[in-house]
């Protein structure tokens, strides 16, 4: 029996490295052993080699362990960022399509803030906006002298100002203004723009004036809000060459006046003493004080 276990393991060895059919051919049994050895040791060596299954030996099956079905939930949780990224770049596009420009702050949370470059702008005109009707005001007796101390009232009278021939040489006075014609232009005109614009249909304009040497002209100006003017011809001037050289006191009735203006949106009162408009001199001066307006 030994015989036979140091043979067969010598055999098996070497069939293991080079395989059974040249190691234990059926010549190794019909040489060795009776007839019962050997086929006990073809069954078990030749016929059925020791990494072959047997045929009465049942086959193994592996079972492999059935694949979970994926999460539909957990697949959308892994796609959420990537739809909220997609659908922010599709706004940001929808919107510079939309609007025609761009002006994008980006905003890195712990890093610097950057600005992205303003792309042409297209300029769309805005409504005008017009502004509301300024109410007309009374002006008060007390507070509507035009000239106080050789200042303009500023309770009455927005600003004074000195036009053509008597832009040079005219001048505030302590009560009025001293009109100098210098006959450097055609016209010659000192006016007054109201606080703001003033119902004067039952009021009048009073001052004093005088020439410096008598036979001087002079024409009141009205304007209202809508820059329509009253400027009186030649033969309706409040003097036509016919002023004193002495203080002289003037009313003059402001609904009387007629032109296209609005007696109740005054905002401009001004005094024409010009070469051409007037038939003044040049050096022509003329003195008005206590320049007021009264309810009559």
């Amino acid at each position: 029996m030994s015989k036979i276990v140091d043979l067969l393991t010598y055999r098996k060895r070497n069939a293991e490295k080079k395989g059974y059919e040249d190691f234990f051919s059926p010549k190794i049994i019909t040489e060795n052993f009776d007839t019962k050895t050997k086929e006990h040791l073809a069954n078990t060596y030749i016929l059925n080699p020791l990494n072959t299954p047997s045929k009465n030996k049942k086959e193994e099956t592996i079972i492999m362990p059935p694949r979970k079905a994926s999460n539909p939930s957990y697949a959308f949780m892994r796609l959420f960022p990537w739809l909220i990224s997609l659908l922010a770049v599709l706004l940001l596009l929808i919107n510079i399509a939309y609007r025609g420009k761009i002006n994008i702050k980006i905003e890195f949370l712990g890093g610097e803030t950057a600005k992205a470059a303003p792309e042409a702008i297209k300029e769309v005109p805005a409504k005008k906006i017009l502004p509301p009707p300024v109410e007309p005001v009374a002006l008060s007796p007390l507070t509507s002298f035009f000239i106080v101390n050789g200042e303009i009232n500023e309770r009455a009278i927005k600003r004074l100002g000195f036009y053509g021939g008597a832009l040079k040489d005219s001048r505030i006075l302590k009560d009025g203004i001293c009109l100098i014609n210098d006959g450097t232009a055609a016209w010659a005109s000192a006016g007054f723009d109201l606080i703001s614009p003033a119902d004067l249909t039952m009021s009048s304009l009073d001052f004093f004036v005088k020439g410096s040497i008598g036979r001087e002209s002079l024409q009141v100006i009205l304007r209202d809000a809508d820059n329509n003017s009253y400027i009186p011809q030649a033969q309706n001037m409040i003097f036509n060459k016919n002023m004193n050289s002495e203080w002289q006191f003037v009313s003059i009735p402001l609904n009387n006046l007629k032109g296209h203006y609005n007696t109740k949106r005054i905002k401009h009162i001004g005094f024409e003493f010009g070469t051409q408009t007037t038939a003044n001199e040049p050096g022509t001066c003329i003195y008005i004080k206590n320049m007021k307006i009264a309810s009559k």
